[in-house]
């Protein structure tokens, strides 16, 4: 179970992180992608930005624009002066990008459900005779238009060093496969299948495909590879398109962005901190009520404990926040004490309890209900088709139970 975590201005962190994809695929106010994904970064989430970043790209933009993948990559090698302004340039490119859901839908199947409920029967086509076998099923599944079943179907995928790498997307494995196979040995059969029907398609277009699956900078491997093959399946002209040119995010927006975060709240007439008023001005922007079509860590917690969110957010606020970076360090200054019993944080020293307060007592059961509602307003349980038909108004490729909700 996921386990509930707030962020640096008590958000929950799974729903920063759906409300960023959310507002990143609409095409929202492009302040309000920045936003969330400062949440998170000045939460000390900077890793987990990247994964969300490359997780978003892959699953959403790769197929249409696989040209930025190399943007990214150099961004993120060279993104140790200022991560945030290389987050935040990836993003305003991506926001002016078409989408696709192909991948992410096909994904979603085989980290729910992996059932493949058809089989073949009869002779096998000849084409399938320079294929390998391993991957007859897979690219059975393709030529039949069966893309969630081709996901399934993949083999268990290892380096061409002999390492078996460890594959999971939402912990979950891709496939439970005995078979293994290298990126080399996949992408050669992947090839002899497509260059059927694109004569065009050469040996090294494929390497070029393949050459940035095995790096470091995101390990999610069948990730990777699968959206290559989508790339393969739903934009086979990819290799014709023009170079682009993508644009850099100016230092006005970075300042902008961080001063949300970083400028302190103003004194009152008499110069006293009003450090309770926190919520109410650095929270700009609400959680979209959208977050209902995934599975929620608001929801499993609720579950558990029995009670709504309410409670834990306004009585045990600084418990769910010690799991956060960020308040993991500010708490660890003071002599405290985690009680998991009855998730609460208790300092041994009364003046450095009040001492802490003083400077983070934000106190989020006193806001107002707006402000409050910001982070926890209540959401009717909804199902995929909610989100996906928001986001993108057109058929999906598989269509999932009416119950289903996504996991990201």
């Amino acid at each position: 179970m996921a386990k509930l975590i707030l962020t640096r201005f008590l958000y929950i962190f799974d729903e920063v992180c759906i409300s960023f994809i959310t507002s990143l695929l609409k095409k929202h106010d492009l302040e309000e992608c920045y936003f969330w994904l400062s949440e998170l970064y000045l939460s000390g989430y900077d890793k987990q930005c990247w994964d969300l970043i490359w997780f978003v790209y892959y699953d959403f933009y790769y197929v249409l624009n696989p040209q930025f993948e190399e943007f990214i990559i150099k961004k993120h090698e060279s993104s140790s002066n200022n991560p945030m302004l290389s987050l935040m340039t990836i993003v305003k490119n991506m926001h002016k990008m078409n989408s696709s859901s192909q991948v992410f839908i096909t994904r979603q199947y085989n980290a729910s459900d992996k059932q493949i409920t058809q089989l073949f029967r009869g002779k096998k086509p000849s084409w399938l005779n320079d294929i390998s076998n391993k991957y007859h099923g897979l690219f059975r599944y393709i030529d039949k238009h069966m893309y969630h079943f081709a996901v399934s179907s993949l083999p268990e995928i290892k380096s061409d060093e002999n390492e078996n790498i460890n594959i999971n997307i939402n912990n979950n494995c891709l496939v439970e496969n005995t078979q293994k196979t290298t990126i080399d040995d996949l992408f050669d059969n992947a090839l002899i299948y497509f260059s059927r029907m694109d004569k065009s398609l050469t040996i090294d277009l494929i390497n070029d495909l393949k050459q940035n699956i095995l790096t470091s900078h995101y390990t999610n491997y069948v990730h990777k590879t699968w959206a290559k093959l989508c790339l393969l399946i739903f934009n086979s002209d990819f290799h014709k398109s023009k170079k682009k040119m993508y644009i850099s995010c100016l230092n006005g927006e970075y300042n902008k962005i961080m001063n949300i975060h970083q400028e302190p709240i103003l004194l009152t007439s008499s110069n006293n901190k009003q450090i309770y008023k926190t919520l109410f001005y650095k929270r700009i922007y609400s959680i979209t009520p959208l977050c209902s079509s995934f599975h929620l860590s608001r929801n499993s917690h609720c579950s558990m404990i029995k009670d709504n969110i309410n409670d834990s957010y306004w009585y045990h606020w600084e418990y769910f926040a010690y799991l956060c970076p960020v308040w993991q360090e500010r708490m660890n200054k003071f002599d405290i004490t985690v009680d998991d019993e009855n998730n609460k944080i208790i300092f041994k020293d009364d003046d450095e309890c009040e001492q802490f307060y003083e400077e983070y007592g934000y106190e989020p059961d006193e806001q107002s209900r707006e402000t409050q509602e910001k982070s926890i307003l209540h959401m009717e349980s909804s199902n995929w088709e909610k989100w996906y038909c928001h986001i993108f108004g057109e058929k999906s490729i598989h269509n999932f139970p009416k119950d289903y909700q996504f996991t990201y």
